[in-house]
């Protein structure tokens, strides 16, 4: 199971959850907002949260190139897609065909 949060939002509750048992991927690029979630990265550790760092950001663990705003966010956002697809390919989950979802919807 995966949430996506802002950083901020995360320590608001969420951040109990984290522990060695639950990994967190966080991304962060070259915008001000995204020192909040390196800071966020360092209090996971203090849980000893497994966590991967995503990104343009300075150590980053899964780098991308700097593009700017957009640009990062597009790039976010499709290696998201590929993790996703990956990691339902992995476990064995048909990502066209996910249990109990239809993705049909019919109208009259």
């Amino acid at each position: 199971m995966a949430h996506g949060f802002s950083a901020a939002d995360f320590r608001h509750g969420p951040i109990a959850v984290g522990g060695p048992s639950a990994p967190a991927l966080l991304l962060a690029g070259s915008g001000p907002a995204d020192q909040d979630t390196l800071d966020l990265r360092l209090a996971l550790a203090e849980r000893r949260t497994p966590v991967l760092l995503a990104g343009t950001a300075t150590h980053a663990d899964l780098p991308w190139p700097a593009t700017g705003g957009l640009g990062e966010c597009l790039l976010a956002t499709v290696r998201g897609q590929q993790l996703a697809l990956e990691t339902s390919q992995f476990l064995g989950v048909d990502p066209d065909q996910p249990i109990g979802l239809n993705k049909v919807t019919l109208t009259s």
